[in-house]
């Protein structure tokens, strides 16, 4: 979901004339490549058993009771934002840099592709082993490269 709040924000920065410098999303397909999703309507367990199926290393988390009362609601109004969310008309001037898991079943790395169609500005599609949370085994790589992407941005200025 960061992902969108992201795009929004980034428009609602440049309309105002102060663009960012990049947007990089995660993990999420781009705002118009839509899915029929109703995670968000499923009771507690079934919400619980989509938010494990993805494989993220404290999911487990949620077996504790506690826990559980205290994250699903927040959890359920994510998921209901997320799949919910269709933006407005227009694109960003902005580079946007897409990351993806390669086996990723929320965001495929065509979907997160598909970003490029949301930028007037540079566009690049970065691919890492993993799924959902390809981050918990990717994060050393991921920060290089986005070391490297900021330097590189940086220097263009």
């Amino acid at each position: 979901m960061g992902a969108s709040i992201g795009y929004e924000v980034a428009r609602r920065l440049e309309k105002a004339g102060t663009a960012p410098l990049v947007l990089i999303v995660s993990a999420r397909r781009a705002p118009t490549r839509h899915r029929a999703e109703t995670t968000h309507l499923r009771d507690d367990a079934g919400l619980v058993a989509a938010v494990q199926a993805l494989g993220g290393a404290n999911s487990r988390l949620l077996d504790d009771p506690e826990v559980r009362s205290m994250v699903l609601p927040a959890l359920r109004s994510d998921y209901r934002a997320a799949e919910t969310y269709r933006p407005g008309p227009g694109t960003v001037s902005c580079p946007i840099t897409a990351l993806a898991g390669e086996s990723d079943p929320k965001c495929t790395p065509d979907e997160a592709g598909s970003w490029r169609d949301h930028t007037t500005g540079d566009f690049t599609l970065l691919t890492f082993p993993g799924g959902h949370f390809y981050l918990d085994q990717q994060a050393p790589a991921v920060l290089d490269v986005l070391k490297e992407r900021f330097r590189t941005l940086t220097a263009e200025r």
